[in-house]
């Protein structure tokens, strides 16, 4: 067989290889649905917040989403990594990564897993959103706010501790 006939099945190889490597990091994610109560969250927010619904993110993360349609939407992401170093670069990409920071402020939070960050909206909209990121081992988990009024960051705050003790 000649070289010219084994590229072609070469290259669906090593396709096949990146995206089963890839549905790897999706799949193997616990339930982030599990991670935080009802009770939790409606504590959080002031007010009772509809049950989750489960979402997969086309990042490899997967979600649950808590209070949709009610005015006060609370994301819950979940990457779950093969190693503590895939982690760990993903959450550095994230920390330093090149979004318009024209609309929010972004701040090193200490004291949250190994590592932590939150973004708070500062442009004038009705709803407010306050996301809050934080590294732990292998896994990132990302808690998103978005309310009327807005939901102070040490609540979040709080949520993300409560997520990172499971």
């Amino acid at each position: 067989m000649s070289i010219i006939a084994i590229r072609p099945l070469l290259a669906i190889v090593v396709l096949a290889g990146i995206a089963i490597g890839s549905l790897s990091v999706g799949y193997a994610a616990p339930d982030a649905c599990a991670l935080l109560t009802v009770a939790q969250v409606s504590a959080v927010v002031g007010r009772p917040v509809a049950p989750p619904s489960p979402t997969v993110g086309v990042d490899g993360s997967v979600g649950c989403m808590y209070g949709y349609g009610t005015g006060t939407n609370i994301g819950v992401d979940l990457y779950q990594f093969l190693s503590a170093a895939m982690a760990q670069k993903k959450f550095s990409d994230e920390l330093h990564g090149g979004e318009d920071t024209a609309h929010y402020k972004r701040t090193v939070e200490s004291g949250v897993g190994e590592g932590a960050f939150s973004r708070v909206s500062i442009s004038g909209g009705t709803f407010k959103w306050a996301t809050l990121e934080a590294l732990q081992g292998s896994r990132i988990v990302r808690i998103r706010v978005l309310s009327k009024p807005a939901v102070p960051l040490d609540r979040i705050r709080a949520l993300m501790l409560e997520a990172l003790a499971r």
